[in-house]
């Protein structure tokens, strides 16, 4: 028995049958849910702090007082570090109920709280940034050169590029 030989002989029947599943989908698109605000998490800036420490020394240092205060804030769903050569890195993930200027607050009086905590020779205080994950970046520019010298490069881009794509609207973060 051929699957399609019934839906041949009947083409009125399969149109209607094609109509009846075109308008259910329509119909289901309109109550398909959309995240307005999908969910929001906290990241210190990547800043170097311990010019030159090891990450073990950061992640004593650094990370682990920031995490414990992190840790005390309600509604924090996850919690995640990454430690390197003199530079830390904390991402703080809030429950989707938490609205986000009170997680700001919470966030900023955190890192005041563990400054106590932290080594006196720090070169920057942390500091954070929001972050959502859909603002992921959907182009990533390259700037090569043959006769440049890859300071140059960067210097180039920094002082030139980036001062004119900031300038445009809806432009992303640069770095």
């Amino acid at each position: 028995m051929n699957l399609s030989g019934p839906f041949i002989r009947r083409p009125i029947a399969t149109s209607l049958l094609a109509a009846g599943v075109l308008l259910t989908g329509a119909v289901a698109f309109k109550f398909l849910p959309v995240a307005r605000c999908p969910r929001s998490s906290f990241h210190p800036e990547r800043d170097r702090v311990l010019p030159g420490a090891d990450p073990v020394t950061v992640a004593t240092s650094v990370s682990a007082p920031l995490e414990r205060r992190f840790a005390q804030i309600a509604g924090v769903s996850e919690l995640t570090s990454t430690s390197t050569l003199g530079t830390s890195s904390i991402a703080v993930q809030f429950n989707l109920n938490r609205q986000i200027e009170g997680a700001e607050r919470d966030v900023q009086a955190a890192i005041n709280a563990a400054s106590g905590d932290l080594p006196p020779n720090l070169t920057n205080p942390p500091s954070y940034r929001n972050y959502n994950p859909s603002d992921t970046p959907i182009i990533i520019l390259a700037l090569t050169r043959r006769r440049w010298r890859r300071a140059m490069s960067n210097n180039y881009a920094n002082d030139v590029i980036a001062q004119q794509l900031s300038q445009v609207k809806g432009w992303g973060r640069w770095g």
